[in-house]
């Protein structure tokens, strides 16, 4: 639904991994956070106050500070900062509408679709996102990215093969040097196995697999 606006913000502000800093994006926009332990400085009766207000964050416009509670957990805290920015951002004060860019920018699924991410426990642990959130994604990630999702995969996969391949130039895999064989003079010379093995199935293409254990089930002798 907001898969563009996720994308613009994404390259101003040049993410290119997750989980995403919440703290920065915000800052990028001229936007500090204070805790409501900050903002009451340690006073419990004001932190009461500021809770009445809003049980986890609200923004002053004015002030440029947007105000969270530092005693929620710390997924759910991720995810009141971006239905913050949801506000700021779209410049709407439908909650609904920032609690869905909130959830597409922490954990998009269209790159949930890309890496497989089938079940909640997977995305929880690569966005840093409750699980209630990752509820929701999953039911998205199973359908195939289009148009501006796929805008937003296209870029995310850009700057991780751009990643990997800065990672390479910095260091380049090497393979370990072969260790030298030698034949003990005393040992007669190996001799041909004069009945070839069957290769293992991990370096047989899937049809001939499956045509192989097909003829055991049979009773033919393999191959």
């Amino acid at each position: 639904m907001y898969e563009k606006e996720v994308l613009e913000i994404y390259k101003k502000c040049q993410v290119e991994r997750f989980p995403i800093d919440c703290g920065e994006i915000l800052h990028y926009f001229n936007y500090k956070t204070v805790t409501y332990s900050q903002a009451a400085d340690g006073d419990e009766a004001k932190i009461h106050l500021l809770e009445k207000k809003s049980s986890d964050s609200f923004t002053s416009r004015s002030r440029r500070t947007v105000f969270y509670n530092d005693r929620r957990d710390r997924r759910r805290i991720r995810f009141t900062l971006m239905h913050e920015l949801g506000h700021i951002y779209l410049e709407t004060d439908d909650e609904d509408s920032a609690d869905i860019f909130a959830s597409e920018i922490l954990a998009p699924a269209a790159i949930a679709y890309y890496r497989r991410f089938w079940y909640a426990e997977m995305i929880t642990g690569f966005f840093d996102i409750s699980t209630a959130a990752a509820n929701h994604v999953v039911i998205k990630a199973r359908i195939k990215p289009t148009g501006d999702a796929e805008r937003l995969l296209a870029y995310y996969l850009d700057n991780t093969h751009r990643q990997t391949a800065e990672r390479l130039a910095r260091k380049p895999y090497e393979l370990p040097p072969a260790p030298e064989l030698t034949w003990h003079p005393a040992l007669p010379d190996p001799q041909p196995d004069p009945k070839p093995q069957p290769k293992p199935y991990w370096n047989t293409p899937w049809d001939v697999q499956l045509a192989s254990l097909e003829r055991q089930r049979l009773g033919f002798d393999y191959p």
